[in-house]
């Protein structure tokens, strides 16, 4: 979806916003210090009333203000490859090498009005998440970072190994080297970035409430059935900030961890305009690439077909295959109407066409991770027959055939 100094990754960024608006104290709660008047009772919904919209709105923005190159990218171990008119990640497949990419996690804590709800993935949720687990140390030990699991994908066996690996082997199955791999590795926390709002709710950031949600935490950090929600124009320049201030250099991969937080293109404060669960994008002359997404502690009850690590294994695909969202050259062409996205769009976005659809679940450490799954490269680039394992154009093989041509769109 539509992307150093050890010293340096331990100072912890706080950026703060302060708005003249002030709202109604929140009825369940204990009287507020004078610092925390700020309060407010996030709007009680139901989980009918959310819905996922697509990334590409906010892509086409961040490529519209800072255009990129195209070259491929040169990570620690293998040049980028171009195949098809496309530049991905890592070696070329038939040349069978493995490309490790150096990658850090940034946990991303979410702080309205001073502390009132704080949406915070280094914090505990029992009653979503069970015992002392947290989004980041479940994400840690994840299918997306860890090894230990076995992909057996379309009936092939792509060894033990990360999902994402996993996937990209076995999307270009009858072509890659025995050796093709490309791994996020090394894999190293980075120091937090804590995102503060006061005033909310604004344009610039909001909360609701779902009924029917798991959770036993009461407020203010990750309460039991809240949402938070934070604008996309004034989320990302944070990000790319983050980056540059911490100068991270543009052979590492960076992904911001969110919990129960999602993204609204437009007024954070206006339904309508929610919810992105995630994005990738890419910046600078390097360029440096990175990513964002929600791990969702609710399992698929508020986002169908979302729970824990899928919008991470959405987005990393898509760095993976379009690092720079821009692969759009033939034999790409538009498709859609399919998964979240409703138009037609011209890109390589894996996960896009089967959001909410995820491959069985993968039991590490005693937590059934949930992924999803993920079209292959050759169902945007119509190859025929499939370049992927089991002739399939998807990793779980829901998609048979490639994509159709859009309009009218979906896939063959």
């Amino acid at each position: 979806m539509s992307k150093h100094l050890l010293a340096a990754l331990l100072l912890s960024t706080a950026v703060s916003l302060t708005s003249a608006a002030q709202v109604g104290a929140q009825p369940n709660q204990e009287p507020e210090t004078a610092t925390h008047q700020q309060d407010f009772a996030p709007k009680l919904l139901v989980p009918h009333d959310v819905k996922v919209l697509p990334e590409e709105s906010v892509r086409e923005g961040v490529a519209a203000n800072a255009p990129i190159g195209s070259a491929p990218i040169n990570f620690a171990s293998v040049n980028g490859c171009v195949i098809e008119n496309q530049t991905i990640v890592g070696g070329c497949p038939q040349n069978g090498l493995t490309t490790n990419v150096p990658t850090i996690i940034v946990p991303v804590v979410f702080n309205l009005n001073s502390g009132v709800l704080v949406f915070n993935p280094t914090a505990t949720d029992p009653g979503c998440l069970g015992g002392a687990n947290t989004a980041l140390s479940l994400f840690q030990n994840s299918p997306l970072v860890s090894a230990a699991h076995t992909f057996i994908l379309n009936a092939e066996n792509e060894g033990a190994t990360q999902y994402v690996d996993a996937f990209t082997r076995a999307q270009f199955s009858h072509i890659k080297g025995a050796g093709y791999h490309v791994v996020l590795n090394p894999v190293t926390v980075g120091a937090t970035l804590t995102v503060s709002v006061t005033g909310a709710p604004s344009v610039n950031a909001d909360a609701f409430n779902f009924t029917g949600q798991c959770g036993t935490n009461p407020a203010p950090t990750n309460a039991a059935g809240d949402l938070g929600v934070v604008s996309f124009s004034f989320l990302n320049p944070l990000l790319q900030n983050y980056i540059t201030t911490h100068a991270i250099p543009s052979t590492t991969f960076v992904y911001f961890l969110l919990y129960n937080t999602v993204i609204s293109n437009g007024a954070a404060n206006n339904l309508n305009n929610c919810c992105i669960l995630g994005f990738h994008s890419a910046f600078g002359a390097g360029p440096n690439t990175y990513g964002i997404g929600d791990f969702e502690g609710r399992n698929g009850t508020l986002f169908g077909g979302t729970a824990d690590t899928s919008v991470a294994a959405h987005e990393i695909s898509e760095w993976l295959d379009d690092p720079f969202g821009n692969n759009t050259l033939a034999p790409v062409t538009p498709w859609g109407v399919i998964g979240q996205v409703s138009g037609c769009q011209s890109n390589l976005e894996t996960g896009d066409p089967l959001t909410g659809t995820l491959i069985p679940a993968v039991a590490l450490g005693g937590f059934n991770y949930h992924l999803q799954e993920l079209a292959f490269f050759s169902w945007f680039t119509h190859d025929n027959p499939s370049l992927g394992a089991g002739g399939k154009y998807s990793d779980n093989g829901t998609f048979a055939g490639f994509a159709k041509a859009c309009p009218p769109g979906g896939t063959n």
